[in-house]
């Protein structure tokens, strides 16, 4: 059976975290507004080696007040099978690669935003499709 696609590695490319709040001293165990800005990216590397960055933007609020802010750009690399049509090329890059990613950007939020002095940012499962 020929796999259509095959995880390589992941790796976090560019990480970000400024926290607004211990700066100020304003630590609250309290429910915070989010807004997450998220793009993936996909670039060739070799034939049938594709990198996906999923580059995720969370900005943490109170009453309109920045608390903190995750900006996340994580990567892995894949191989495609090339016999594929473009149309599914197109479909596993930004749908099947970044659900495969998801579950660990998850993680690396969850555990930033704990160990920032925060409740712990769990994010909602994405649908890529």
């Amino acid at each position: 059976m020929d796999r259509k696609l095959k995880p390589i590695s992941q790796y976090i490319k560019d990480l970000s975290f400024e926290n607004f709040a211990a700066q100020k001293d304003q630590f609250k165990s309290e429910k915070l507004d989010l807004h997450v800005d998220l793009n993936i990216k996909k670039k060739i590397l070799t034939n049938g080696l594709t990198e996906i960055t999923v580059n995720i933007l969370l900005e943490a609020s109170k009453n309109q007040e920045k608390k903190f802010i995750i900006d996340l750009s994580y990567a892995s690399t894949f191989t495609v099978n090339q016999t594929i049509s473009n149309r599914d090329k197109k479909k596993i890059s930004f749908v099947d690669c970044p659900n495969i990613m998801f579950p660990f950007i998850r993680q690396i939020i969850f555990n930033i935003s704990r160990d920032s002095g925060f409740k712990p940012i769990n994010l909602d499962y994405i649908d890529f499709l």
